[in-house]
Formats: C-alpha cells, sequence, structure tokens
C-alpha cells in the first residue's frame, strides 16, 4: 500500500474533467462561428427565380 494509489483515481477524475471542459468550450465555439458567421440563409425573392 503506497500513498501513490490513493493519487490516482483524483488524477483520473482530473483528465477526464478536462476532456469535458474542452469538449463543451469546442460546441459553443463551434456555435458561436455557424450563428454569426457560417450561416446560411434563404431569402425568396422573384430575382433569384430561374428564367
Amino acid at each position: 500500500m503506497t500513498p501513490f494509489r490513493v493519487e490516482q483515481p483524483r488524477l483520473h477524475r482530473a483528465v477526464w474533467r478536462e476532456y469535458a471542459e474542452s469538449l463543451i468550450v469546442a460546441v459553443l465555439l463551434a456555435l458561436a462561428i455557424r450563428a454569426f458567421v457560417v450561416q446560411a440563409f434563404v431569402i425568396p425573392s422573384g430575382s433569384m427565380l430561374p428564367t
């Protein structure tokens, strides 16, 4: 029984939390970029009808 076994679960939990936080930030950034920069719009108008 060594004290290192006690620290291992904490490290494991911290790594998963870091991955979760990174994933959340990435999803929020992707949504923000999509909403404000790359959003495609459909604007119905007579000038865009096929001739």
